[in-house]
């Protein structure tokens, strides 16, 4: 029985997706048309399964090994009593509000596949995606037990 080195398969991801930004940098951060944007200095949104699925198609790899990969490594979160890594979330951007299917992924995973392997010397800035407010409370309460989502996360429209 072979044992999977998940470690590796974070690195092999982290080329793919820094050589992907290199080739076309709006792949990230540019609310409403990239797979994810920083949302905060800790957390990047990914749009699901998009994300996973193009990791994995540039990878030669299948989906659930990539979402594996990055879900026992911890650089995509569980959240919640229930573990979901997958959220329907209100967003709102460039006057545009939506809603849609994401996980929360690690800055570090991201930024580190961009200094390492997309020709970037730091990390992205946060991006104008925001988190809509009334997803303040019950992602607060997801998040119990980790790095909190940044007040910077939300959109500064009260709640409806």
């Amino acid at each position: 029985m072979s044992v999977t080195d998940y470690g590796e398969i974070v690195l092999a991801l982290q080329k793919i997706l820094g050589q992907a930004y290199q080739d076309s940098p709006t792949i990230l951060n540019l609310a409403g048309h990239s797979l994810a944007c920083k949302i905060d200095p800790n957390y990047y949104l990914a749009v699901e399964p998009a994300f996973t699925q193009n990791l994995a198609k540039s990878g030669a790899r299948l989906p659930s090994k990539v979402r594996t990969a990055l879900l026992h490594t911890g650089n995509i979160l569980t959240l919640g009593p229930a573990k979901d890594w997958v959220l329907t979330i209100g967003v709102s951007a460039n006057g545009g509000k939506g809603k849609i299917k994401a996980c929360f992924m690690n800055a570090e995973f991201v930024d580190r596949a961009l200094i390492l392997y997309g020709g970037r010397i730091s990390g992205l800035e946060v991006s104008d995606l925001r988190i809509q407010r009334r997803y303040q409370a019950p992602l607060a309460k997801a998040f119990e037990g980790k790095t909190p989502l940044h007040e910077m996360a939300f959109d500064s429209e009260p709640e409806e």
